[in-house]
């Protein structure tokens, strides 16, 4: 059983509406409104965090609010 899942947020990019990997600070805790964009960090005010997992062989999404805390 898959006992992982990641947070994203989903933002607006110039390719359209993606679901970006949280940046994580030294000490483990999400850089607010940082995602990273092709590899590179990118200040994003807008849109919302989600967790997302995998059951078997499809992924989950939960949003969890626009608040990084």
């Amino acid at each position: 059983m898959n006992r992982q899942c990641n947070v994203t947020k989903r933002v607006r990019t110039d390719a359209g509406i993606r679901y970006c990997p949280v940046v994580l600070s030294a000490n483990g805790r999400i850089t607010p409104d940082t995602v990273l964009v092709n590899g590179i960090p990118e200040r994003h005010r807008e849109g919302s965090y989600y967790l997302e997992w995998y059951e078997g062989t499809k992924r989950r999404r939960v949003s969890v609010g626009k608040n990084a805390d």
